[in-house]
């Protein structure tokens, strides 16, 4: 435990190790071992090891210990990392109702995988009680960028633009990370729809307002398409000007 705290994880994992060999060793230690043993693989990123761990200390362990659920919302997370999508759905279920406090962490995990799951009503319903029922969520931003992803990814441009303005408007006051993706993503919507003045002001918005941001790059080819399209191709040099001046390395 001693070498977890401090994050030495491959020094801890040989010790719980010989924990769990002890013949003599109590079934209650057994099990507490099996949960620092899943979080040290989990942090190596050794998941499948780091769900054996936690199924095991789950599978052995009183619903009454205090990392219980804990323990199962992590094994939920190795069913997700593992792609195991349906485990991932049961475990996240179990941990909500054993009254998790990351109830908007759950939501979020499970909204993306039925979204990974192309069951988007139900991933706009867990996206939605995260957004309206836990405004001050480390989530939220994200959730409202996923929900507006899997509508894209149906097609249903106009249903994504309102959610991606909504995170515009609320993340230019908060100053949300995913700011330039939402310019980027409405960008594209409205591209779809062939509201090219549109596509250009959300593209010229990320040039001008995130420069040397990674989507000022990739947003130059379709800006230029987009400029094409709308006969403005005199426009995209000024733009690949401000883009290359921010990144003079790249």
């Amino acid at each position: 435990e001693t070498y977890s705290i401090g994050s030495r994880f491959e020094e801890a994992i040989p010790f719980y190790q010989k924990v769990i060999a002890t013949p003599a060793a109590e079934a209650d230690v057994v099990v507490k071992t099996r949960y620092g043993l899943g979080y040290a693989f989990f942090n190596l990123k050794q998941y499948d090891q780091a769900l054996f761990n936690f199924k095991e200390f789950v599978n052995k362990s009183s619903k009454t210990n205090a990392n219980y659920v804990d323990g199962v919302l992590r094994l939920a997370d190795c069913y997700f990392v593992t792609k195991a999508y349906p485990e991932a759905l049961a475990n996240y279920d179990k941990a909500r109702q054993l009254k998790t406090p990351d109830v908007d962490y759950v939501l979020f995990q499970t909204g993306v995988v039925n979204g990974i799951l192309r069951k988007y009503a139900d991933a706009r319903t867990q996206f939605s009680a995260l957004i309206s029922g836990y405004p001050k969520s480390q989530y939220r931003d994200e959730a409202l960028f996923q929900r507006a992803q899997f509508e894209i990814e149906q097609s249903n441009y106009a249903v994504a633009i309102s959610d991606l303005t909504r995170l515009v408007n609320e993340g230019s006051q908060s100053g949300s990370k995913f700011l330039p993706y939402a310019y980027e993503r409405r960008a594209a919507s409205n591209y779809n729809l062939k509201e090219y003045d549109k596509t250009i002001a959300d593209y010229e918005t990320v040039i001008k307002q995130f420069p040397s941001h990674p989507v000022a790059r990739q947003v130059l080819l379709p800006l230029q398409e987009a400029l094409s399209v709308a006969k403005r191709s005199d426009e995209y040099d000024q733009y690949l000007a401000m883009v290359t001046n921010a990144n003079p390395g790249g």
